[in-house]
């Protein structure tokens, strides 16, 4: 019987050995593929005959930049506004490739705070429309063409314009989590 029990207690040894082996090479294999990746943010261009003011733009820009750096999977975040000594983190050692959203504002509806306000979800509508691209800096290949927009339809009282571009910056940080880390 003593011979029986010491076999068990070996063999749940190296059950427990294994199991915790392949948990240790699954956590380091999905932290090297979330962590080697970096993203450069070039300012997204405005499209002739679009009235989207530069300061709208600019403001975009950094909600781009904060959404994209609160999914905490990039080792770097370089928007158009940050210098190289500002963007580095720390990178323990690993290597990185760089991807690179590029964007062109296609449309933007202004809308109208007071007709939200007064007329509800039927009526003035702020929207902001970009054509977004993912691109490998080192082989320039397009991982990503795509449209995404941002909108405000209501809030309270009638919401704020501003957070059309807010809810663009969103939907770009997901739509690149998912391009990326599939």
């Amino acid at each position: 019987m003593k011979n029986y029990k010491s076999d068990v207690l070996w063999i749940l040894g190296i059950i427990l050995s294994v199991t915790v082996a392949g948990l240790a090479q699954d956590t380091t294999t999905s932290s090297a593929k979330t962590a080697t990746k970096s993203i450069e943010i070039s300012n997204f261009e405005i499209k002739e005959g679009v009235k989207f003011p530069v300061a709208d733009r600019d403001t975009m820009m950094t909600e781009i930049v904060d959404e994209l750096t609160k999914l905490k999977k990039f080792i770097e975040v370089k928007g158009p506004a940050t210098t190289a000594a500002a963007a580095s983190t720390e990178t323990t050692g690993q290597s990185s490739s760089w991807i690179l959203l590029t964007g062109t504002v296609t449309k933007y509806q202004p809308g109208s705070r007071t007709t939200r306000y007064l007329v509800g979800p039927f009526g003035g509508k702020t929207k902001v429309v970009a054509s977004i691209k993912l691109i490998e800096k080192d082989t320039g290949k397009v991982l990503l063409e795509k449209d995404v927009d941002g909108k405000v339809v209501v809030g309270l009282f009638g919401g704020n314009s501003n957070a059309a571009t807010r809810g663009l910056a969103i939907e770009v940080a997901k739509v690149t989590k998912k391009t990326i880390f599939k």
